[in-house]
Formats: structure tokens, C-alpha cells, sequence
């Protein structure tokens, strides 16, 4: 093949190749394609190496890749088609048993460089092809390792996110209505997976969504709460004293301290007339009764607001203490 033929075809070849490759690598990859020729390696060989550079650029993915994998090989591909379309042999021609290779060529395994047709062999193609597609072994460590990386911390992150919306998510007690079951600023975790608001049994400690009637906090504290179960759907509640009467019957509650001043009375309710709590919905009060705002403000709540049931306690008057419920 004449010369500028050759040269034709090396830059028809080069052109296969990502801009910014071609921006960084073009005028270098076409001087060594030039020495390669005039060196008297096939113009065949040279073009099919280099659309095996091509091939690896455009399917390693690189910030900015624009193209899809199989867009960057189906370009590849037309670029082979080009120029293998009665211009190319699609092989060397072997040479005659017994005959040594020529003056200044070295023989190459069939299949040992990546990308080089089998019995290519020339030295430089081979220094061109080990630069090209195995440059600094370290660089690749280092990517692949950084590559792991990145996928650890990614899976992580979606890992805590389907916990926490599905499983278990934490809170934090920012008043002392639960006071002395909860401090102020203990961690609790609460329980989602596996829960369902029609499980929910007299004197569990639930987490619920700011009930729309309260008026008891500032109007910027519309943040989620977290009482005790007192009443079911359908049962009757009134207090006596300090005392609540559940169905009639006082209400044992062992987790409160021997005096513990009920406050304000559970409001339209006696014993002749007790409150109803309605389908669907749970009266529940705070354990520091006298100062807490709870269903005697705002009423019961609904059944669909409530998030999830607190199980455990992992961090209690400012240091780690583990309490299940």
C-alpha cells in the first residue's frame, strides 16, 4: 500500500477514537503509526491494534462518557467494517515453513498481545499495545480499588435507607413527658418491620406523627411523638383521683413511680359517663402525667399515624444503657 494511502487510513483509524483521547494521544499514536509502516509492519496489523486501542476506550467507562456501551461498539465495529472493506486482508499472510522472521522483527505468540492479531510480533507493536492497554498497573489498582470503594459506600447507603424506612429508625426524646421511662435526649429505636397499627396492645410505647390538633408546643414543632398506649379502639377510659379506669377496672401501670400526679383529668369523662375511644384510633398519655401533653389536649390519635413501636432504649441519662421493651 503506498504512503499516503497508509497515512490515509491511520487517520481514518484514529478517528475511531474518543476526541479527548485523540486531543491528548492523536499526533503521538499517528507518528508511531508512521514509524511502524516505514518499519515494514502491515499497514493491516497497525490498524487493527489500533482499533483494539479503540475498542477499549470507548467501552471503559470515563466521567463524561456521552455514549452507551453498545453505541461505542457498534462505532468500533463500522470503523473495522470501513476499513476492512476491500482494503485490509483480515490477516497476515504467514510466511513459508522454515523461514526465519526478518532482520529487526521479533516473533509474538499468537494471542499474547491483546488486541494484535495473531503472529503480528512486531516489537514496537507490542510497546504500543503495552502502553496503551496495560499503562501503569498502579493507576488500575488504584481505580479498581477506588471503584470498590464507591460501590461499598453506595450499597451502604441504600442498605441504611431501606432499614430505616422499612426495618428500624432511631429517635431521640426531646421533652420529659416520658420522664421517668425516657429522658430527655435518650436514643430509642423503634420497630417498622413487621408492624401494623392493629397490633398494638395496651401500654406499648409507640412514635406517631404530630397530631393535627395540638396547640400545646410552638408552631414549629410539628415533629413526631412518642407516648404510651393506653386505651384500644372501642374500650372506655376515665380517671379518678390519680388513677385510670380502663373498661371500668383501675389500670395497673407498674412502669410509673409508687406517686406519680396524674395533672389534668382525662376531660368529658366520669364513671357514670365514661370517653369511648373511637374505630381506629388509641388514647395515649405520657408517663410524666403532670407535665405532659398528650390525648387529654388533643384526643386520641389515629391508628394510621402511629410509625412504629419502641423496642429498645440505647442511650439513657447521657450514656449508653440498652433497655428493651
Amino acid at each position: 500500500m503506498d504512503e499516503p494511502r497508509a497515512t490515509r487510513l491511520v487517520e481514518a483509524v484514529l478517528r475511531c477514537y474518543p476526541a479527548r483521547w485523540r486531543r491528548r494521544h492523536g499526533d503521538e499514536a499517528a507518528e508511531l503509526a508512521a514509524l511502524l509502516i516505514r518499519d515494514g509492519t502491515p499497514v493491516s496489523s497497525v490498524a487493527w491494534s489500533y482499533l483494539a486501542g479503540a475498542a477499549r476506550e470507548w467501552l471503559t467507562s470515563r466521567p463524561g462518557r456521552r455514549l452507551s456501551t453498545a453505541a461505542c461498539a457498534l462505532l468500533v465495529a463500522a470503523c473495522a467494517l470501513g476499513i476492512a472493506a476491500g482494503l485490509l486482508p483480515s490477516t497476515v499472510p504467514a510466511r513459508a515453513a522454515g523461514t526465519s522472521p526478518a532482520p529487526g522483527r521479533a516473533h509474538c505468540r499468537p494471542g499474547s498481545v491483546p488486541g494484535v492479531i495473531p503472529a503480528l510480533g512486531h516489537p514496537r507493536v507490542i510497546i504500543w499495545e503495552a502502553w496503551h492497554g496495560r499503562a501503569d498497573p498502579r493507576r488500575r489498582r488504584r481505580r479498581r480499588a477506588l471503584a470498590e470503594t464507591g460501590v461499598i459506600i453506595v450499597v451502604a447507603v441504600l442498605l441504611a435507607g431501606l432499614i430505616r424506612t422499612f426495618a428500624f429508625q432511631t429517635f431521640w426524646i426531646p421533652s420529659a413527658s416520658m420522664v421517668p421511662t425516657l429522658g430527655v435526649y435518650d436514643r430509642v429505636l423503634v420497630q417498622k418491620a413487621f408492624f401494623t397499627w392493629r397490633g398494638v396492645r395496651e401500654g406499648d410505647i409507640v412514635v406517631f406523627s404530630h397530631p393535627p390538633l395540638d396547640q400545646c408546643g410552638a408552631p414549629q414543632e410539628q415533629g413526631d411523638l412518642v407516648k404510651r398506649v393506653i386505651a384500644l379502639p372501642g374500650q372506655t377510659i376515665y380517671s379518678s383521683g390519680n388513677s385510670i379506669y380502663i373498661d371500668g377496672r383501675r389500670l395497673a401501670e407498674p412502669y410509673l413511680p409508687r406517686y406519680d400526679p396524674l395533672g389534668p383529668p382525662i376531660p368529658d369523662a366520669s364513671r357514670q359517663h365514661p370517653y369511648r375511644v373511637p374505630p381506629g384510633e388509641f388514647y395515649v398519655l405520657g408517663d410524666n402525667r403532670a407535665d405532659s401533653c398528650d390525648s387529654r389536649y388533643w384526643g386520641p390519635i389515629q391508628g394510621s399515624s402511629i410509625i412504629g413501636k419502641v423496642v429498645l432504649t440505647f442511650w439513657h441519662d447521657s450514656h449508653p444503657d440498652l433497655h428493651r421493651f
